[in-house]
């Protein structure tokens, strides 16, 4: 019977992990859309994702974002400060980030993308996480108006929280704090693994992706343009 009790808790954690902070079985098919309008005065960045939910004993499952969930990633261009917000238009899909090309390109100094932090909208709530300053992915690549530069992948750790279940401290508990520590990891995913569903099913994508990776071609057998 005790046996039997934990099993069903594990079972409720990994539910209560998948509904809540960005995970589910069942992947929705990727298909990214072009702004409507004055893409040629913008420049586009795009970051991938992958999210895990890591166990004691190095176990890990590999989830898809849920449904009912908002996803953000949230950056700054420097030196010129200006704020970025990374935003998905389904789950699965690349966060994408539209900047006007006056305020990227022109000021004095190379411009960089430092990230910031991630936030998620859920039924539990609104979870909030920011990389440490000195820790903040410090990005620098080629920026061009009308096309998209890719700037990495972003691995997103959920690690569960022992929790308390007794029914009088449930609900305060699941209200006043994620069910999991969420840790962030950048890579510039050279091999543009994060790339990958992007680039078979949104064509106008790949015609204006500025700096497909080196690696991308051995996955995809295609040649690339730069």
């Amino acid at each position: 019977m005790p046996l039997m009790i934990s099993v069903s808790l594990i079972l409720v954690v990994l539910i209560l992990q998948a509904v809540t902070l960005g995970g589910c079985t069942a992947r929705v098919p990727s298909r990214l859309t072009p702004p409507k309008s004055g893409i040629q005065d913008m420049v586009g960045l795009a970051l991938a994702e992958e999210v895990y939910l890591n166990f004691k004993r190095q176990a890990m499952v590999k989830l898809a974002p849920a449904l009912g969930s908002s996803s953000i990633y949230r950056g700054k261009i420097l030196p010129q400060g200006t704020e970025l917000i990374f935003k998905q238009q389904r789950p699965g899909q690349l966060y994408l980030a539209w900047v006007p090309a006056s305020r990227l390109l022109l000021g004095e100094g190379k411009p960089v993308v430092i990230l910031t932090g991630h936030e998620i909208k859920s039924r539990a709530g609104v979870f909030r996480t920011t990389w440490p300053q000195r820790q903040a992915p410090v990005i620098s690549s080629r920026f061009q108006a009308g096309r998209v530069t890719y700037l990495g992948l972003v691995k997103r750790r959920l690690y569960p929280l022992p929790r308390t279940f007794e029914p009088e401290k449930e609900r305060s508990v699941f209200q006043k704090s994620p069910p999991s520590r969420i840790e962030l990891t950048y890579s510039p995913d050279m091999e543009g693994w994060g790339l990958m569903t992007a680039w078979h099913d949104s064509p106008w994508l790949k015609a204006i992706l500025l700096n497909p990776p080196p690696g991308l071609k051995n996955h995809t057998g295609e040649k690339q343009k730069p």
